[in-house]
Protein backbone atom coordinates (compact mmCIF):
# COMPACT_ATOMS: atom_id res chain seq x y z
CA UNK A 1 0.00 0.00 0.00
CA UNK A 2 2.60 2.57 0.61
CA UNK A 3 4.29 1.91 -2.42
CA UNK A 4 1.02 2.33 -4.02
CA UNK A 5 0.43 5.74 -2.34
CA UNK A 6 4.05 6.89 -3.12
CA UNK A 7 2.91 10.21 -5.52
CA UNK A 8 6.85 9.72 -6.55
CA UNK A 9 6.92 6.66 -7.24
CA UNK A 10 3.39 6.90 -9.62
CA UNK A 11 4.94 9.39 -11.56
CA UNK A 12 8.21 7.47 -11.84
CA UNK A 13 5.78 4.39 -12.96
CA UNK A 14 4.21 6.49 -15.67
CA UNK A 15 7.09 7.57 -16.70
CA UNK A 16 8.51 4.12 -17.44
CA UNK A 17 5.15 2.86 -19.83
CA UNK A 18 5.36 5.96 -21.58
CA UNK A 19 9.22 6.07 -22.49
CA UNK A 20 9.95 2.55 -22.14
CA UNK A 21 11.16 1.91 -25.97
CA UNK A 22 9.07 -1.67 -27.30
CA UNK A 23 10.45 -3.66 -30.40
CA UNK A 24 8.62 -2.46 -33.48
CA UNK A 25 6.50 -6.11 -33.20
CA UNK A 26 5.44 -4.72 -30.09
CA UNK A 27 4.18 -1.50 -31.23
CA UNK A 28 0.38 -2.52 -31.60
CA UNK A 29 0.19 -3.73 -27.65
CA UNK A 30 -2.22 -1.54 -25.91
CA UNK A 31 -0.56 0.21 -22.49
CA UNK A 32 -2.66 3.22 -22.73
CA UNK A 33 -3.22 2.73 -18.74
CA UNK A 34 -0.39 4.92 -18.25
CA UNK A 35 -2.32 7.52 -16.65
CA UNK A 36 -3.90 4.90 -14.04
CA UNK A 37 -3.13 3.60 -10.39
CA UNK A 38 -1.05 0.42 -11.62
CA UNK A 39 0.83 -1.59 -8.54
CA UNK A 40 4.30 -0.50 -8.84
CA UNK A 41 5.25 -4.55 -9.45
CA UNK A 42 2.79 -4.86 -12.44
CA UNK A 43 4.24 -1.53 -13.82
CA UNK A 44 7.42 -3.44 -13.91
CA UNK A 45 6.20 -6.74 -15.35
CA UNK A 46 4.43 -4.86 -18.19
CA UNK A 47 7.39 -3.61 -19.51
CA UNK A 48 8.42 -7.23 -19.37
CA UNK A 49 5.96 -7.80 -21.56
CA UNK A 50 6.21 -5.32 -23.43
CA UNK A 51 9.37 -6.70 -24.84
CA UNK A 52 9.33 -10.74 -24.53
CA UNK A 53 5.55 -10.79 -26.02
CA UNK A 54 4.67 -12.93 -23.17
CA UNK A 55 1.30 -13.85 -21.35
CA UNK A 56 2.97 -14.26 -17.85
CA UNK A 57 5.56 -12.75 -16.50
CA UNK A 58 7.61 -14.19 -12.54
CA UNK A 59 10.08 -11.82 -10.51
CA UNK A 60 12.67 -13.38 -8.89
CA UNK A 61 15.18 -12.51 -6.47
CA UNK A 62 18.46 -13.36 -9.24
CA UNK A 63 18.94 -15.17 -12.70
CA UNK A 64 20.12 -18.34 -10.81
CA UNK A 65 16.54 -18.55 -9.85
CA UNK A 66 15.31 -17.83 -12.87
CA UNK A 67 17.25 -20.38 -14.75
CA UNK A 68 16.59 -23.34 -12.29
CA UNK A 69 12.67 -22.67 -11.70
CA UNK A 70 12.26 -22.51 -15.61
CA UNK A 71 14.26 -25.71 -15.89
CA UNK A 72 11.73 -27.39 -13.17
CA UNK A 73 8.71 -25.77 -13.97
CA UNK A 74 8.39 -25.53 -17.81
CA UNK A 75 7.25 -29.14 -17.91
CA UNK A 76 4.63 -28.47 -15.55
CA UNK A 77 2.89 -26.09 -17.62
CA UNK A 78 -0.16 -28.94 -18.58
CA UNK A 79 0.31 -27.68 -22.20
CA UNK A 80 0.37 -30.48 -25.25
CA UNK A 81 3.69 -28.51 -26.52
CA UNK A 82 5.46 -29.11 -22.81
CA UNK A 83 6.79 -32.49 -21.95
CA UNK A 84 9.86 -33.21 -19.38
CA UNK A 85 12.95 -33.20 -22.04
CA UNK A 86 15.75 -35.48 -20.72
CA UNK A 87 18.56 -33.92 -23.39
CA UNK A 88 19.65 -30.03 -22.80
CA UNK A 89 21.24 -28.69 -25.53
CA UNK A 90 23.54 -25.53 -24.98
CA UNK A 91 26.14 -23.72 -27.00
CA UNK A 92 29.56 -25.23 -26.76
CA UNK A 93 30.35 -21.76 -26.02
CA UNK A 94 29.17 -18.10 -25.59
CA UNK A 95 26.71 -19.48 -23.22
CA UNK A 96 26.41 -18.66 -19.24
CA UNK A 97 28.32 -20.54 -16.71
CA UNK A 98 25.56 -21.94 -15.16
CA UNK A 99 24.37 -23.72 -18.35
CA UNK A 100 27.06 -26.08 -17.88
CA UNK A 101 26.13 -27.03 -14.11
CA UNK A 102 23.20 -28.79 -15.48
CA UNK A 103 24.91 -32.02 -15.93
CA UNK A 104 23.32 -33.61 -13.10
CA UNK A 105 20.05 -33.02 -14.22
CA UNK A 106 20.05 -33.86 -18.01
CA UNK A 107 22.04 -35.18 -20.47
CA UNK A 108 23.58 -32.31 -21.76
CA UNK A 109 24.76 -32.24 -25.77
CA UNK A 110 26.60 -29.08 -26.95
CA UNK A 111 25.83 -27.18 -29.87
CA UNK A 112 28.26 -26.62 -32.02
CA UNK A 113 28.97 -23.04 -32.69
CA UNK A 114 30.83 -21.05 -34.84
CA UNK A 115 32.83 -18.47 -31.94
CA UNK A 116 29.88 -18.49 -30.03
CA UNK A 117 27.02 -18.34 -32.82
CA UNK A 118 25.36 -21.51 -33.50
CA UNK A 119 25.69 -23.43 -36.30
CA UNK A 120 22.20 -24.17 -37.51
CA UNK A 121 22.94 -27.36 -39.35
CA UNK A 122 24.04 -28.97 -36.18
CA UNK A 123 20.98 -28.09 -34.60
CA UNK A 124 19.03 -29.39 -37.15
CA UNK A 125 20.75 -32.76 -36.56
CA UNK A 126 20.78 -32.88 -32.62
CA UNK A 127 17.18 -31.31 -31.83
CA UNK A 128 14.41 -33.54 -31.05
CA UNK A 129 10.86 -33.99 -29.12
CA UNK A 130 12.87 -34.82 -26.08
CA UNK A 131 15.40 -32.11 -26.33
CA UNK A 132 15.52 -28.31 -24.96
CA UNK A 133 17.63 -25.40 -25.72
CA UNK A 134 18.69 -23.66 -23.17
CA UNK A 135 21.09 -20.27 -25.15
CA UNK A 136 21.40 -16.86 -24.74
CA UNK A 137 20.03 -14.68 -27.73
CA UNK A 138 22.85 -12.37 -27.55
CA UNK A 139 25.30 -14.79 -27.09
CA UNK A 140 28.48 -14.01 -24.79
CA UNK A 141 26.86 -10.47 -24.96
CA UNK A 142 28.62 -9.97 -27.87
CA UNK A 143 26.97 -12.05 -31.19
CA UNK A 144 23.13 -11.89 -32.34
CA UNK A 145 22.26 -15.44 -32.53
CA UNK A 146 20.08 -16.13 -35.66
CA UNK A 147 16.69 -16.49 -33.16
CA UNK A 148 14.19 -16.33 -36.04
CA UNK A 149 15.89 -19.68 -37.76
CA UNK A 150 16.73 -21.18 -34.46
CA UNK A 151 12.89 -20.64 -33.26
CA UNK A 152 11.33 -22.27 -36.40
CA UNK A 153 14.04 -25.00 -36.22
CA UNK A 154 12.90 -25.67 -32.46
CA UNK A 155 9.15 -25.43 -33.56
CA UNK A 156 9.97 -28.05 -36.27
CA UNK A 157 11.69 -30.12 -34.05
CA UNK A 158 8.79 -29.70 -31.11
CA UNK A 159 12.26 -28.62 -28.86
CA UNK A 160 11.55 -26.34 -26.33
CA UNK A 161 13.70 -23.03 -26.18
CA UNK A 162 14.35 -21.13 -23.84
CA UNK A 163 15.85 -17.63 -24.38
CA UNK A 164 18.33 -16.00 -22.03
CA UNK A 165 17.17 -12.17 -22.67
CA UNK A 166 19.58 -10.69 -20.17
CA UNK A 167 22.10 -9.20 -23.00
CA UNK A 168 19.06 -8.76 -25.31
CA UNK A 169 16.20 -6.60 -23.33
CA UNK A 170 14.34 -4.02 -25.82
CA UNK A 171 15.81 -5.79 -28.96
CA UNK A 172 13.28 -8.08 -31.25
CA UNK A 173 15.30 -11.00 -29.93
CA UNK A 174 13.67 -10.95 -26.52
CA UNK A 175 10.35 -12.10 -28.19
CA UNK A 176 11.49 -15.36 -29.44
CA UNK A 177 11.61 -18.81 -26.67
CA UNK A 178 8.60 -20.86 -25.48
CA UNK A 179 10.28 -19.59 -22.21
CA UNK A 180 12.06 -16.59 -22.03
CA UNK A 181 14.19 -15.86 -18.54
CA UNK A 182 16.28 -12.75 -17.46
CA UNK A 183 18.56 -11.31 -15.33
CA UNK A 184 18.73 -7.11 -14.42
CA UNK A 185 22.00 -7.91 -13.62
CA UNK A 186 24.31 -7.20 -16.74
CA UNK A 187 22.53 -3.77 -17.48
CA UNK A 188 23.66 -2.62 -14.64
CA UNK A 189 20.98 -3.30 -11.67
CA UNK A 190 22.81 -5.59 -9.35
CA UNK A 191 19.75 -7.64 -8.10
CA UNK A 192 16.70 -9.99 -9.65
CA UNK A 193 15.55 -11.99 -12.69
CA UNK A 194 12.65 -12.84 -14.56
CA UNK A 195 10.80 -15.57 -16.11
CA UNK A 196 8.15 -14.90 -19.00
CA UNK A 197 5.53 -17.56 -20.82
CA UNK A 198 2.49 -17.90 -21.82
CA UNK A 199 1.48 -20.74 -20.21
CA UNK A 200 1.08 -20.46 -16.29
CA UNK A 201 3.98 -21.36 -14.40
CA UNK A 202 3.86 -22.40 -11.07
CA UNK A 203 6.87 -20.17 -9.67
CA UNK A 204 7.54 -18.74 -6.21
CA UNK A 205 8.34 -15.44 -6.91
CA UNK A 206 10.68 -14.52 -4.00
CA UNK A 207 11.81 -10.60 -5.68
CA UNK A 208 12.25 -8.19 -2.58
CA UNK A 209 9.05 -5.73 -3.08
CA UNK A 210 11.83 -3.32 -1.32
CA UNK A 211 13.51 -2.89 -4.14
CA UNK A 212 10.75 -2.34 -6.44
CA UNK A 213 11.32 1.49 -6.83
CA UNK A 214 14.96 1.16 -7.68
CA UNK A 215 13.87 -0.89 -10.36
CA UNK A 216 11.55 1.50 -11.62
CA UNK A 217 13.96 4.13 -11.77
CA UNK A 218 16.95 1.83 -13.17
CA UNK A 219 14.21 0.51 -16.26
CA UNK A 220 12.71 4.38 -17.10
CA UNK A 221 16.67 5.11 -18.62
CA UNK A 222 17.99 1.43 -19.27
CA UNK A 223 17.23 1.64 -23.12
CA UNK A 224 18.99 4.67 -23.56
CA UNK A 225 21.67 3.63 -21.61
CA UNK A 226 22.33 0.15 -23.73
CA UNK A 227 22.17 2.33 -26.63
CA UNK A 228 25.32 4.43 -25.50
CA UNK A 229 26.77 1.31 -24.52
CA UNK A 230 26.24 -0.27 -27.95
CA UNK A 231 27.61 2.82 -29.15
CA UNK A 232 30.56 2.72 -27.71
CA UNK A 233 31.11 -0.95 -28.31
CA UNK A 234 31.47 0.36 -32.41
CA UNK A 235 33.78 2.59 -31.61
CA UNK A 236 36.06 0.04 -29.68
CA UNK A 237 35.92 -1.76 -32.99
CA UNK A 238 36.80 1.26 -34.72
CA UNK A 239 39.80 1.82 -33.10
CA UNK A 240 40.46 -2.37 -33.35
CA UNK A 241 40.22 -1.92 -37.11
CA UNK A 242 43.76 -3.50 -37.72
CA UNK A 243 42.98 -6.53 -34.77
CA UNK A 244 40.43 -9.46 -35.32
CA UNK A 245 37.28 -8.76 -33.13
CA UNK A 246 35.13 -11.82 -33.06
CA UNK A 247 31.93 -11.24 -35.06
CA UNK A 248 32.61 -7.48 -35.67
CA UNK A 249 29.37 -6.51 -37.53
CA UNK A 250 27.12 -7.86 -34.44
CA UNK A 251 25.34 -5.45 -31.77
CA UNK A 252 27.27 -6.26 -28.52
CA UNK A 253 27.41 -5.20 -25.34
CA UNK A 254 31.16 -6.59 -24.84
CA UNK A 255 33.89 -6.41 -27.78
CA UNK A 256 35.96 -10.22 -27.91
CA UNK A 257 39.38 -9.43 -29.59
CA UNK A 258 41.11 -12.55 -30.36
CA UNK A 259 45.13 -11.99 -30.57
CA UNK A 260 47.67 -14.10 -32.20
CA UNK A 261 51.00 -13.11 -30.17
CA UNK A 262 51.97 -11.97 -27.12
CA UNK A 263 52.85 -8.64 -28.71
CA UNK A 264 49.00 -8.49 -30.05
CA UNK A 265 47.70 -9.54 -26.38
CA UNK A 266 49.59 -6.59 -25.19
CA UNK A 267 48.34 -3.88 -27.20
CA UNK A 268 44.97 -4.97 -26.87
CA UNK A 269 45.19 -5.08 -22.73
CA UNK A 270 47.47 -1.35 -23.13
CA UNK A 271 43.98 0.06 -25.11
CA UNK A 272 41.63 -1.14 -22.30
CA UNK A 273 43.72 0.31 -19.39
CA UNK A 274 44.46 3.69 -21.26
CA UNK A 275 40.54 3.73 -22.19
CA UNK A 276 39.77 2.46 -18.34
CA UNK A 277 37.92 -0.56 -19.19
CA UNK A 278 37.32 -3.71 -17.73
CA UNK A 279 38.20 -7.12 -19.33
CA UNK A 280 38.18 -10.50 -19.06
CA UNK A 281 41.16 -13.12 -20.56
CA UNK A 282 39.96 -15.97 -22.91
CA UNK A 283 39.32 -18.94 -23.60
CA UNK A 284 36.59 -19.02 -21.41
CA UNK A 285 33.02 -20.73 -22.15
CA UNK A 286 31.21 -17.60 -21.13
CA UNK A 287 32.65 -16.20 -24.35
CA UNK A 288 35.16 -18.07 -26.32
CA UNK A 289 37.44 -20.95 -26.29
CA UNK A 290 40.31 -18.89 -27.85
CA UNK A 291 43.40 -16.49 -26.85
CA UNK A 292 41.53 -13.66 -26.58
CA UNK A 293 40.37 -10.39 -24.60
CA UNK A 294 36.78 -9.48 -24.24
CA UNK A 295 36.65 -5.99 -23.44
CA UNK A 296 33.46 -5.59 -21.19
CA UNK A 297 31.71 -2.37 -22.15
CA UNK A 298 28.62 -3.08 -20.54
CA UNK A 299 30.16 -2.75 -16.99
CA UNK A 300 29.59 0.80 -17.50
CA UNK A 301 25.90 0.01 -16.97
CA UNK A 302 26.59 -0.59 -13.29
CA UNK A 303 25.12 1.69 -11.05
CA UNK A 304 24.52 1.31 -7.55
CA UNK A 305 21.05 0.19 -6.05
Amino acid sequence: LGLQADPALRAREARVLDRATLPEHNKNRDISFINLIVPAKMVVKEVIRGFVSKKNVYLVDSWETAISSALDRCYEAGSEGFSFPSTLLIPDQGGRGIFLAQKDNFNVVKVKTHLGALLLTHLRTIANEKSMLLMSSLGGFFVKQSMREIDEICKIKNTLLINDVSGSIFSYDAGYGDVVIGSFKPSGFNYGGFIACDEKLNINENFDMAKIPDLIDWIEDLNARLVKVKDKCRKVKEDLKDFEVVHRESDSLVVVVRYRSDEEKSNILKYCEDNKFEYLECPRYSRVKEKAISIEVKNELKRTN
